[in-house]
């Protein structure tokens, strides 16, 4: 759920096989409901779970979900469009009645399909996985130019976008915000995994953009302890 505007909470709805009546349900804060999207999309037999999210930019929200190649974005006003379309056809996955298996989670893996969505003033970011790879991919909102990094990500390996300017920890990025003409995304790191980081083998042979950097890195994660609280990961956006 997400707030919209300053009256209103936005609740999305998904469901096993789209067999759910509304899209989206949107109330005011005493909790009454004020709007609804009536699902289109016909119920399928199925066992795989949907993913879905929602994502803000500005005063608007977002909503997706996977069964959908539809990407809709919601005013204040609670009027809604079509933001963006995810291109249909066999790089698609399939969800009605794919055949079991014990390799089917493998399987999917080829097929393209999407963890995320975050949109900025340039970007629409995304995290996905096809032909068996994982990526973030920045698409360039007015030229549609794509840049990509690729990752590992694993049941114990949770990849991110790599940090080349002080040898740090892989990037995730969770929210992006702007203030005044600059933007961000931010995320976290652990204090354990950034202890674990800075002791390998890969960050002490590592060569980045900016080595003064890397050893202001080093002392930070040599000063947290392995239960301090979360460290704040920011990463300012090219205008």
């Amino acid at each position: 759920m997400e707030l919209l505007g300053n009256k209103y909470l936005f609740m999305g709805i998904k469901g096993l096989g789209a067999n759910v009546e509304y899209l989206w349900t949107i109330t005011d804060t005493l909790g009454h409901n004020v709007s609804r999207k009536r699902n289109i999309i016909p119920s399928f037999e199925t066992h795989l779970g949907p993913r879905s999210g929602i994502f803000k930019f500005e005063d608007e929200v977002s909503y997706w979900v996977n069964y959908s190649d539809t990407i809709f974005t919601i005013s204040p006003d609670l009027s809604y469009h079509t933001s963006y379309i995810i291109t249909p056809g066999e790089h698609r996955a399939t969800y009605q009645n794919p055949p079991f298996s014990l390799d089917l989670p493998i399987k999917l893996l080829e097929f393209y399909s999407p963890h995320s969505f975050m949109e900025t003033n340039h970007y629409l970011v995304s995290r996905y996985n096809f032909k068996g790879k994982f990526a973030y991919v920045f698409i360039e909102k007015n030229t549609h130019k794509t840049h990509i990094a690729y990752f590992e990500w694993k049941r114990d390996v949770k990849g991110g976008i790599p940090d080349n300017f002080d040898g740090g920890a892989v990037f995730n990025p969770d929210v992006y915000y702007a203030d005044d003409k600059n933007e961000y995304l931010a995320g976290t790191v652990q204090p354990f995994q950034l202890k674990i980081h800075v002791a390998s083998q890969e960050f002490k042979n590592s060569t980045p953009k900016y080595p003064e950097k890397k050893k202001e890195l080093e002392r930070l994660a040599n000063s947290l302890n392995e239960n301090d609280n979360p460290v704040l990961m920011l990463v300012k956006l090219k205008n």
